[in-house]
């Protein structure tokens, strides 16, 4: 996958220094205003979250759209787990995305951007609580998506808002064997995320 993303990551240097196009370099931090996680059980386990991000998004830019490679990192948080409407554990976990994305920027000083995450993990780090759903043993793996939209006061400077929506399907337990198996039920997650970014163009 790393590979993959860093052949992108060349092709996008090569392709905007061949054509009427510029390197795309975008930093970012922000903070997930609300965050949502629940298993898809007959009697489902629901947990919130929020948390500080850093990433950034790496690629080409020509008249207008722009697109590239993704990576993403949310630092360790809580996820505060309820079961029935009881609290059942308090986990912490930290996760990482890594995908592609594409957009558009428009005259009017806003921008847009889709991005489809090929792979995203979220690894245990502590827990707390009775049959913790995720302990630090634990990484889930999964896919996503997600939508976004700036707003763009100056040329190096971007007000972010973006929805993210992740499906984890299987897990790796170092405390099992085999170490790696299906989630089941599947475990979806949604998040709000505010950022400032500084888009350059190199």
């Amino acid at each position: 996958m790393i590979k993959h993303l860093l052949i992108i990551f060349i092709l996008s240097i090569f392709i905007s220094k061949n054509a009427n196009a510029s390197f795309l370099l975008e930093p970012y931090a922000g903070f997930a205003l609300s965050g949502s996680i629940e298993d898809t059980d007959t009697n489902p386990l629901k947990g919130t979250y929020s948390g500080l991000e850093f990433g950034a998004r790496a690629g080409i830019s020509m008249m207008g759209f722009f697109g590239g490679a993704t990576y993403n990192m949310a630092t360790e948080t809580d996820y505060k787990m309820t079961e029935s409407d009881q609290i059942r554990d308090n986990s912490r976990a930290s996760r990482t995305d890594l995908g592609l994305f594409v957009g558009y920027e428009f005259p009017v000083m806003v921008r847009v951007w889709g991005s489809y995450y090929l792979n995203t993990k979220l690894e245990g780090k502590s827990n707390s609580g009775n049959n913790p759903k995720l302990d630090a043993t634990e990484t889930w793996n999964g896919n996503g998506i997600g939508l976004g939209v700036g707003f763009t006061p100056m040329p190096f400077l971007s007000f972010n808002i973006e929805y993210k929506s992740f499906t984890y399907e299987d897990e790796d337990d170092t405390s099992a064997s085999p170490v790696n198996s299906l989630l089941a039920p599947n475990v979806t997650a949604n998040v709000i995320l505010v950022s400032v970014s500084l888009p350059i163009n190199l």
